[in-house]
């Protein structure tokens, strides 16, 4: 990069012009092959895609298991749901059904009973085929002995008339039945717990003497076996309730396969709306790329197809190496399609919009050099900043946010690979196309072509003259700043505080969609049920049982439980149930020989209802045993994770070898709370830093990226706000999310900031044309990213709707902030404009794309009409008229050098000072060794050039010596008119 004698540039400017300009002389070299070997570069990248994409259908890489998805990695109630699997086989699958009425009044009457009592038949008939063998419900359900007989164990509101017909027949109160305080099952004798049968309600639905007078909802469970034939059993038992009559009840079945059943459902995902999504884009783009042509040559239908299957080629890929490298996936990862919707179309915008933005009387092989110069390093940056958010999120501890952002940093990156290979091929091969005047979609037509020799060179779109001209010097006047900063800071307090409301809570409907069994089901549960305690048992492994001092360490560890855990209620230990027998009958403390004999008859009397809480080795000698102990249901995070913890301290403090654990399933629920907190914290932070770095560099200056990084977490401040508006927790899935939402919320304003950086004049006027350049653009992208994810407001999927909520924040906050408080911002505090030598130094390649001479190898593409057509104000490479020197090579600007004679535009709508000359025929320019050069010519109109054009003469090397006037203006800004 060359200096100018006079001006030092301070080494943070030197290094990012430096990148800047590797890459954009990048992208122009590529740009002209791209051009050139057009179908070479499609076919190159359809042969990456062919080889990734396969992989998602040969390998089964999809996880629905919670523990392996939603689980911290280093949780300790991994380890322990481990052990229990291991020693403590869940030998049991459990069936649950809960009955109400349709009404929502009284579901316990006798003509009810009947029908439960008459599906409960059904069901013990219910039989399947498993491996050739037929499979029924004795076969499979976990035996209950008692006196010498033994049945299937059932439990549910039937119990109360002991499963009998008739029992229920004779009962001409059956509320009054159910309202005993201490209920047993007829004839075997055993306690019933109707907290779980019945529920408990508020307000108490009983009238002065304690009776039940009405029960909206009762419960019936089944116990099975836990193996292959009892899993596939569980099919068998959902089909017979669903096909089963039970009047005017409302039934809700869940079997122990639903839960996953249910996230296998939520991965598979709603297929319709993601067809949906893709025609939304491509109409979108086809209106936006293209224009109406009623000869259909500049309609464009074909590329915007090409660009959004360039962008679903992106994300099935990353699906299809990720199976390949043995990545799971999850249910998470299904919304990837729609961001990557997103994200190529942007990219695609950008692209198409820079290549219009240039001078079109140059030929089409140069302005796709030219335009891809300027674009690439956009999206190349852009790219890499949404690439290292997600790479930061996937060393999180939870393998569902892992899983998420390495699918998502694959897509990222691929689907920038093939709008790079293929669209942009894409592009060139549709350039060439109408330049030929083939039809859209048809291009074995012909049409002939339309003189556009008096159109503009460089078009202004109708969005950049609205934003240019009237949305932007209107946001400048000072009242409507004063606004603007007090609203913005108005809202940022109240979004601190809502951040502040915002909860760490888990819901198994989340990842359920809605609509489905099992989804109603877990809503009756938590509208019936949710005062039913929660079992959590204290293992103990492999102890000495039959020393005393053993013994009693396990009762004090019974008896600290039950004093130091908030919110427990104790179960009669078996330990103590034992001792007690003992005392009358044998001896439980002398040697293990004695011991184990008085536990045997302990077994097989008053203990036989109890072998649940033992695990008996080959020698029938006690494995593991375990303490059971009722924890009220627990709506707060905090709570449950307060209960955990406690009785981890309580286990921790006794000094058992190996250590007994307290456990339930719920753990693994609650272990995400102990993580998320800081998972959210460490990525956004995390990702707020590379967000920094990347605006650094895009942006050359640090107070600039300051201000940059500084709106992203205002951004990200606001989001968290609306979390709590949407009812929306702190969990899994919008943790991932939020790594998403920070990469996403820099595009909304780097793309201003950099156009407020290289623009010249006040702070109000180069915010005035930053918004003018790039307002349009940015506000396409933010509409194309909506348009991607709008239909997901219409799934079922509480994931799906999640990132819909989220994204759908992240674009509207990110559009406010980028292009109303940002402009405002800088307008006030805006960093002064990269030194004149950088900006020249930045589109020196314009001339040469990076091969260090001028555009003569475009010669024989020119347009002939840009070389001697009066009033064409345009620069064309080789010998210009007028030169002090006669020929010379004329200096080609980056789309600002131009002026329609039969137009007087002004290409700055901020009154800057600019360059104005006299226009006549073709702009000339003499370029000599060491001397300011001069344009002259005659004409009587005279055009208004950028803002970015200075009124000094200094000049810089370039290239192989020659020199390059500091005026240069900087190329224009994307547009979103069409060729």
């Amino acid at each position: 990069m060359a200096k100018s004698s006079t001006e030092k540039i301070p080494w943070y400017l030197f290094i990012g012009a430096a990148v800047h300009q590797g890459l954009q002389r990048s992208y122009l070299l590529l740009g002209k092959k791209l051009y050139t070997y057009s179908w070479i570069f499609i076919v190159v990248g359809l042969v990456v895609g062919a080889a990734l994409v396969p992989g998602q259908f040969v390998i089964d890489n999809e996880e629905s298991d919670f523990n392996n998805l939603w689980v911290p990695t280093s949780a300790v109630a991994l380890d322990h749901a481990d052990y229990v699997s291991e020693v403590w086989p869940s030998n049991t699958r459990f069936q649950n059904i809960v009955f109400t009425s349709q009404n929502g009044g009284n579901v316990l009457t006798q003509e009810n009973l009947l029908v439960i009592q008459s599906l409960h038949e059904a069901i013990q008939a219910t039989t399947t085929e498993f491996e050739g063998q037929t499979v029924s419900h004795t076969d499979i359900c976990l035996l209950l002995s008692w006196n010498g007989f033994s049945e299937c164990f059932t439990t549910g509101v039937l119990s109360y008339w002991g499963y009998d017909e008739q029992l229920i027949r004779d009962d001409s109160d059956v509320l009054a039945t159910v309202s005993d305080p201490s209920p047993t099952v007829p004839v075997r004798g055993t306690p019933i717990d109707s907290v779980s049968i019945l529920g408990q309600y508020k307000p108490p639905r009983v009238d002065n003497s304690g009776n039940y007078t009405s029960i909206p909802a009762v419960s019936l469970s089944y116990i099975l076996i836990d193996n292959l034939e009892a899993e596939e059993w569980e099919l068998a038992f959902l089909d017979t309730i669903e096909s089963f009559d039970t009047g005017s009840m409302s039934v809700f079945p869940a079997a122990s396969r639903s839960f996953g059943d249910g996230l296998s459902a939520s991965i598979r995902g709603d297929l319709s709306l993601v067809f949906g999504a893709i025609g939304l884009i491509i109409v979108y783009t086809c209106i936006f790329l293209g224009k109406f042509d009623r000869r259909l040559i500049k309609t464009r239908i074909s590329l915007a197809a090409i660009g959004v299957c360039s962008a679903l080629l992106g994300v099935y890929s990353a699906f299809g190496l990720c199976a390949w490298l043995g990545i799971i996936y999850g249910s998470p990862n299904q919304v990837l399609t729609f961001l990557i919707l997103g994200i190529g179309v942007d990219d695609m915008f950008i692209i198409a919009n820079e290549v219009s933005a240039t001078n079109r009387k140059w030929s089409n092989k140069k302005r796709l050099s030219v335009g891809l110069g300027h674009a690439g390093a956009s999206i190349t940056l852009t790219s890499v900043t949404n690439v290292c958010a997600f790479a930061i999120g996937a060393l999180s501890s939870l393998p569902a946010i892992q899983s998420f952002c390495i699918h998502a940093a694959l897509a990222v990156f691929l689907d920038f690979f093939f709008q790079i290979f293929i669209f942009t091929a894409g592009l060139a091969v549709d350039m060439k196309r109408q330049s030929s005047g083939r039809m859209d979609c048809a291009c074995c037509v012909v049409r002939p072509l339309k003189d556009d020799s008096k159109k503009k060179a460089i078009p202004e779109s109708f969005g950049q003259k609205v934003i240019g001209n009237y949305f932007a010097p209107f946001l400048m006047k000072t009242v409507v700043k004063v606004i603007v900063l007090v609203v913005f800071a108005g809202w940022l307090g109240v979004s601190i505080y809502g951040a502040t409301q915002l909860q760490r809570e888990y819901r198994q409907e989340d990842l359920i969609p809605s609509g489905t069994t099992y989804y109603d089901y877990i809503e009756k549960l938590d509208q019936y049920y949710s005062t039913v305690p929660t079992t959590v048992n204290v293992y103990f492994q492999d102890l000495e049982y039959h020393l005393p001092s053993v013994q009693n360490e396990m009762l004090e560890l019974h008896q600290k439980m039950v004093s130091d855990v908030n919110r427990l209620t104790p179960q009669t230990p078996w330990l103590e149930s034992f001792l007690t027998f003992a005392e009358g009958n044998c001896n439980a403390t002398s040697s293990q020989a004695e011991f184990y004999d008085c536990f045997d008859q302990y077994r097989a009397g008053p203990g036989a209802f109890g072998s649940s809480n033992w695990v008996l080795d080959e020698f029938n000698v006690i494995q593991s045993s375990r303490f059971s102990y009722s924890v009220e249901q627990l709506d707060k995070s905090v709570r449950q994770v307060e209960t955990m913890l406690q009785t981890r301290d309580v286990t921790n403090s006794f000094s058992f070898e190996p250590k007994a654990f307290p456990y339930t399933f719920n753990f693994l629920f609650w272990e995400v709370f102990t993580v998320i907190v800081g998972e959210a914290v460490q990525n956004i932070v995390s990702v707020l830093a590379v967000v920094f770095v990347v605006s650094l560099v895009f942006l050359i200056h640090p107070w600039a990226a300051v201000i940059c990084t500084a709106v992203v977490a205002f951004i990200l401040v606001d989001l968290l706000a609306l979390m709590v508006v949407w009812d929306l927790n702190l969990d899994s899935v919008t943790v991932a999310n939020l790594v998403m939402a920070t990469g996403f919320a820099v595009d909304y304003s780097a793309h201003i900031s950099h156009s407020f950086m290289v623009h010249r004049g006040t702070r109000d006027e180069r915010a005035i044309g930053a918004l003018h350049d790039m307002g349009i653009s940015v506000l396409s992208g933010g509409v194309s990213t909506f348009l991607g994810i709008v239909l997901l407001a219409a799934s079922s999927s509480g994931i799906f709707l999640a990132f819909f909520k989220m994204l759908f924040g992240t674009v509207g906050f990110g559009l406010l902030h980028g292009m109303i408080l940002l402009p405002v911002i800088l307008s006030l505090l805006g960093p002064s404009p990269l030194p004149d030598s950088v900006l020249n130094s930045l589109h020196e390649g314009d001339d040469d794309e990076g091969e260090g001479d001028s555009y003569g190898d475009y010669k024989e593409d020119e347009v002939e009409s840009g070389a001697a057509g009066a009033g064409n104000g345009v620069a064309l490479a080789g010998s210009v008229e007028g030169g002090n020197d006669g020929e010379s090579d004329a200096l080609l600007l980056s789309g600002v050098t131009t002026s329609d004679s039969s137009n007087n535009s002004s290409y700055s709508s901020m009154g800057s000072s600019s360059a104005t000359g006299s226009v006549s025929g073709t702009v000339t320019s003499t370029v000599t060794s060491n001397t300011s050069s001069s344009a002259s010519a005659s004409s009587s109109n005279s055009a208004s050039y950028s803002s970015s054009s200075r009124s000094n003469s200094s000049s810089v090397s370039v290239g192989g010596g020659r020199e390059k006037p500091s005026s240069v203006s900087p190329h224009s800004p994307s547009s979103s008119s069409s060729y």
